[in-house]
């Protein structure tokens, strides 16, 4: 009986426990990119000004992703994420509405 109250409280325990550490895990890595990128970005010679929005998310191909608005191409949205090294990389950029469009942050 004692062993029965032990293993439902343990049970009960890891039910509570799990999704709430994942949840943490998963807001964790996201601030991480977001400040890693923005490191990043300010290595590259960006000033804070030339930034106007940095924004994670959790997407089906690149799974954990930070998209960039410059305040200078503020139609545009550039895609960063983590490569397999831990450095930062480009993944693309938003579609322009304009053909031909040049891309002024393309790496």
């Amino acid at each position: 009986m004692k062993k029965i109250a032990i293993f439902t409280s343990l049970f009960s325990v890891l039910i509570i426990l799990l999704p709430i550490c994942f949840i943490a895990y998963v807001k964790f890595t996201l601030y991480s990119l977001k400040n890693e990128t923005y490191n990043h970005l300010i290595e590259r010679g960006y000033k804070k000004e030339d930034i106007m929005k940095i924004d994670t998310s959790i997407k089906k191909v690149s799974l954990y992703t930070a998209d960039v608005i410059f305040k200078d191409e503020p139609d545009i949205t550039y895609s960063y994420k983590k490569d397999d090294y831990g450095n930062i990389i480009q993944i693309g950029a938003s579609e322009s509405d304009q053909l031909g469009y040049k891309y002024k942050h393309i790496e």
